[in-house]
């Protein structure tokens, strides 16, 4: 019986043309490799972005929408509150309205009537919470001084008709149905300049239940309303 013999054309092994010198294919290093799928992974988590935000359109848009500019003494609603700003005034003498003096400091005061919307009370801190003084070295009216120096500082709400009388007493809360007079007031530096007019914005919160404990509080703050006001002669 006769057997026959294929002849293979190439027995070469399959890596011999990787292996020559004329056909050497250049294998990517490690870390060019770990810096592609670190790109790869950023790329992917700011398309995700985008698209939870509305597109890159959104995003654009946004940036061009102006708050609504409201006057002295309009009456304005931001969810929980309905407010109309009076005035604003600068002092030097913090401790003569019954506020504890802080060295080198002035007080920034805005008054304001307002009156909460809902048919349950309300804690003066959604009102802090709600007003942002566009100024610079801004803090707390009762800040120690390791906090003087925090981000974003919120005003101390005060009753108005008690701060007229050099009496220092904090606004606690709102009531449904009525209307009161209080004053946002903040420190700042004497080293910036005084300021002739003050700009500041209002915001709106939402009701509803925390999705972490279930709760009803004021979550999603928005800015709403930007208002300037003219500052009135500093009071001595």
């Amino acid at each position: 019986m006769t057997t026959w013999r294929t002849q293979t054309t190439d027995e070469r092994p399959a890596c011999h043309d990787e292996l020559s010198p004329g056909n050497a294919r250049r294998r990517p290093s490690r870390s060019s490799a770990i810096i592609l799928v670190l790109t790869g992974m950023v790329m992917l988590a700011l398309v995700s972005l985008v698209s939870l935000n509305g597109g890159w359109n959104s995003i654009i848009a946004e940036r061009d929408i102006s708050l609504p500019n409201i006057k002295v003494n309009e009456s304005v609603h931001a969810e929980p509150f309905e407010a109309r700003f009076i005035r604003a005034s600068i002092t030097d003498d913090l401790k003569s309205l019954g506020i504890p003096k802080q060295d080198g400091k002035r007080g920034i005061l805005i008054y304001l009537e307002t009156m909460i919307t809902t048919d349950f009370s309300v804690s003066s801190d959604i009102l802090s919470k709600s007003l942002t003084l566009q100024a610079s070295e801004l803090s707390e009216v009762y800040a120690l001084p390791e906090d003087s120096e925090k981000p974003d500082p919120r005003p101390t709400i005060f009753r108005g008709q008690d701060l007229q009388q050099n009496r220092a007493v904090v606004q606690r809360s709102f009531q449904p149905g009525l209307t009161q007079y209080v004053v946002a007031a903040w420190a700042q530096n004497k080293t910036e300049p005084l300021p002739t007019e003050l700009t500041l914005t209002l915001s709106e919160f939402t009701y509803r239940a925390s999705s972490v404990y279930g709760g009803m509080y004021w979550f999603d703050k928005k800015e709403k309303f930007s208002i300037s006001i003219p500052v009135e002669k500093l009071e001595q």
